[in-house]
Order: structure tokens, then sequence, then C-alpha cells
């Protein structure tokens, strides 16, 4: 499986840059995962097909090789869990979800505001943040029964709830 760059941080993060951000004074981090790492696997093939061509994404469909996802999907629980026992009890951190950022972008920031400490209220922005890709797993998977029937009776099975 191709390991390039991502617009995913938790993507490209090592431990060695880690270890240098936690060797400084005391920080806080805000890890910002994906819930669903099935509609985080679709975003990046699209991303990495439409090269963020927004006016594509409405119709693009993709043949999803199952093995490839399933090696992604390892990776990155690999990694989430390496990077949290890493900074487990070394430093601050506040764990958030790019759904919940969507669905409820106020008290995501509410969130981000009290961790931060901030004084200053920015949760009554006005935000224009929408999800591009809305479209169900089966209108954008070509191969949506293969995958389907290969992943169903698979500890994944869940990731086909959106």
């Amino acid at each position: 499986m191709q390991k390039g760059i991502t617009a995913h941080i938790m993507d490209v993060i090592r431990l060695d840059y880690l270890n240098f951000i936690l060797s400084r004074k005391k920080i806080k981090i805000i890890l910002l995962y994906r819930k669903n790492l099935l509609s985080r696997y679709l975003s990046r093939e699209i991303q990495l097909k439409t090269e963020i061509n927004v006016n594509q994404i409405s119709t693009l469909k993709l043949n999803v090789n199952f093995n490839d996802f399933l090696d992604d999907v390892k990776y990155v629980m690999a990694e989430r869990d390496a990077i949290e026992k890493h900074i487990n009890n070394r430093t601050d951190k506040l764990l958030l979800y790019y759904e919940d950022l969507v669905d409820n972008p106020k008290l995501e920031l509410k969130k981000i505001k009290d961790f931060l400490s901030l004084k200053k209220d920015f949760t009554n922005l006005e935000l224009e943040w929408f999800k591009q890709e809305t479209r169900e797993f089966k209108d954008i998977i070509i191969n949506y029964n293969d995958f389907f029937n290969r992943i169903k009776d698979t500890e994944y099975a869940y990731l086909l709830d959106k």
C-alpha cells in the first residue's frame, strides 16, 4: 500500500517529531481523528484522484481494493495507538473527531477554547463548514457488493455505518 503525504496530520506525524515537540516546555496537543476509517479512506482516495477539485467529487466513483483498505485501517489504528501511548501522561491532550467538528462546530470549538484556556470567546463565529462528500458508500464504491460481502463478517463491519 502506498503511504504518501496526505492532508491527514496523523498520517505524516512521526514519533521522533513528537519526541522533539514533547521535549519542549509545557505544551498541549489536539488530536483530530476521523471516527469512520472507511470515510477517511474514501476521502483520501477521492482527494488523490481529483486533486481536491470539488466539482468532480459528486460524480467520482472508486473501485476499492479490500486488502489495501484493510492495510490502511490497520496502519492508521496502529499509528493512533502508538501516538496516544507515546503522549500519554507527558502532556495535556484533547481528542477531537472530524465528524463532531462538522456536526456541532460550536460545541467542539468550546472544547478547544476551554482546553487552551483562551479568554476570547470565538465559539459564536458564523462557520460555513460543510461535508464535501455526502453520498452513501454504495454510491461511491463501484464494487460495493463485493466490498460489502468481504467486510460484513469482519471486525470492521461497523465502518459501513456512516
